[in-house]
């Protein structure tokens, strides 16, 4: 071979090499779509995960948010029907088996297998979400529903604050007893035991704690009419109507739920732990927590938004690694701190691992031992039981039990007729 055709030869060569590499370079510069809900400081919070992503040894992964306030499921599935979803989105505890159902959701399991990671032995229970085998998503945070006090109104009442260890738990009726030694004044300048939201969610766990469902064990009947249900429910109707101890919708609607609290005109608050910042900000030295009041059992209702991973994307092993890196609750320790939820790796939920991220909290006293009774006394959420819980909670259910709440009919009547409603909705799934 002549050294000009060797010179020649090897130029072709070296272009394709290079050309070859260049071509690698280009396919480890990889974009995972992540599509996420919330207000204008949601990226900003997004931002330094995914920046710590990269950090730990991804610098060849770019991501692109979609940030969706609102219409954010029609958003959603118009991209996925497009051919076009994001690799990881989030979705809420009332949509994960719906999007399941749909066949949109990656299965984690052999990812976690692959990874040596037992899902079961790092996880509380409440976390992990799972359908027909399927390892559908671990959530990397869960909120949970607690019972707020205002330490001034019951130090000026002389009355024992609330019990914070599941052990110590009032009962129902030492709950009402408590809140009518609260209980004073009349009509527009009364001064309430109690507050409970007219919202499912919260009365959720008083129906779990007296051995009641929402669903049947199928699914395909509501079960909020058998007698446990019914008596949580009538029971949370009468600290209204019956007791007197909590202010009537009306009363509430007229005046404010949150300036009541403002003005110490409520001495108890039953709400999610989504809701700590802002109680913080309201009682300030004088807010306290305490566990739920008890019927047969300890239970609560837990609530979480985790990422999961579209099934058809491109690069499902990336988008696993950072759903993975996302359950890391080090990354989150702020949002903890407070007081918005509580990490799922059960590492975090007792000894060191607790301290941790407790350590520059500036949280009410015994908050950590009532959000960790919590996570660990769960009932079965009932997004879990059905794809449908959407469609049955506030057209069938609620459009019910409200008029139950002021009195127009019972809890018992008002539970048959959404019982009947719902037979033809559960039956769609």
């Amino acid at each position: 071979m002549s050294k000009l055709r060797s010179l020649i030869v090897f130029a072709f060569i070296l272009s394709f090499v290079l050309a070859a590499g260049g071509a690698a370079a280009a396919q480890d510069e990889v974009t995972l779509k992540l599509m996420f809900w919330g207000d204008a400081s949601a990226p900003s919070y997004w931002q330094k995960i995914v920046d710590a992503f990269v950090a730990a040894g991804h610098p060849n992964v770019k991501f692109e948010f979609i940030h969706q306030p609102d219409e954010y499921e029609t958003k959603l599935q118009a991209l996925i029907a497009a051919g076009d979803g994001p690799d990881v989105f989030l979705l809420n505890s009332n949509q994960i088996m719906r999007f399941a159902n749909e066949g949109v959701i990656l299965d984690q399991q052999p990812y976690y297998d692959a990874a040596g990671i037992n899902v079961d032995d790092t996880y509380v229970e409440a976390a992990i979400w799972r359908k027909d085998g399927e390892l559908l998503t671990v959530a990397p945070s869960l909120n949970s529903i607690i019972l707020f006090y205002n330490k001034s109104i019951f130090d000026a009442a002389g009355v024992e604050y609330p019990p914070y260890e599941r052990e110590n738990a009032w009962t129902w009726d030492q709950f009402v007893e408590v809140s009518r030694q609260l209980t004073h004044g009349e009509d527009m300048d009364k001064y309430y035991g109690v507050y409970v939201a007219p919202w499912m969610t919260i009365w959720t766990p008083f129906v779990f704690s007296n051995g009641g469902a929402w669903f049947s064990e199928d699914g395909k009947a509501l079960a909020l009419n058998s007698p446990e249900a019914v008596e949580a429910l009538q029971n949370m109707a009468d600290l209204r109507l019956v007791e007197g101890v909590a202010p009537t919708l009306d009363i509430a609607d007229s005046i404010g739920w949150d300036v009541m609290l403002q003005s110490g005109r409520i001495a108890m608050f039953i709400d999610g732990t989504w809701n700590v910042p802002t109680m913080i900000q309201t009682w300030g030295d004088d807010l306290g927590v305490g566990v739920l009041p008890v019927y047969k059992e300890y239970r609560t209702a837990t609530f979480t938004d985790p990422p999961v991973i579209w099934k058809d994307s491109e690069n499902p092993q990336l988008a696993f690694d950072f759903v993975q890196f996302v359950t890391d609750a080090s990354l989150q320790f702020d949002m903890f701190q407070g007081g918005n939820g509580v990490p799922t790796a059960k590492e975090y939920l007792s000894g060191d691992g607790l301290q941790a991220w407790l350590a520059d909290a500036d949280l009410p006293e015994h908050y950590d031992t009532v959000v960790v009774e919590n996570v660990n006394y769960s009932g079965l959420m009932p997004g879990k039981v059905t794809a449908l819980m959407p469609a049955v909670e506030w057209p069938v259910v609620m459009n019910e039990l409200m008029p139950a709440f002021r009195g127009e009919k019972t809890v018992q009547e008002a539970m048959d007729a959404a019982a009947e409603a719902a037979i033809p909705v559960l039956a769609g799934e």
